[in-house]
């Protein structure tokens, strides 16, 4: 099948174009910091999101840890009837892979508390009244 290249191009263009401009749009009015207890559902998630104080980061990494995991420990089983140092080795392999999930998800849980306690911090106190 024929692609016209020249039309792709200037599709991406454009797109990439209008994105910048949306992107420096939502900068400056959506998301400076004046605006963080400004919004409420799914304005506050999407500021939050925009603003990285959200991260899917920690819900895909699980996802994809389950998956390899259970490949590790199913393959591995099978295949040290197979051959028992290739089995010992993809299992092996799965150990080594959840002390590095263990290491990453030990970074990702520093910077998320950080991340409280710095909203803990700058949330804006309200005001006192003066008798």
């Amino acid at each position: 099948m024929y692609y016209n290249n020249g039309a792709i191009s200037i599709v991406l263009l454009i797109t990439g174009i209008i994105g910048l401009i949306a992107g420096i749009v939502a900068l400056f009015i959506f998301l400076p910091k004046k605006n963080r207890y400004r919004y409420n559902g799914f304005l506050k998630y999407l500021y939050d999101f925009f603003n990285f104080d959200i991260y899917w980061f920690i819900s895909v990494f699980k996802v994809l840890f389950i998956a390899l995991a259970f490949m590790c420990v199913v393959g591995g089983a099978i295949c040290l009837f197979i051959h028992f140092l290739s089995g010992l080795g993809i299992i092996l392999a799965g150990v080594l892979f959840r002390l590095l999930s263990e290491v990453t998800m030990i970074i990702m849980n520093i910077g998320h508390n950080v991340s409280e306690i710095n909203t803990k911090i700058a949330k804006p106190k309200p005001p006192q009244k003066t008798p």
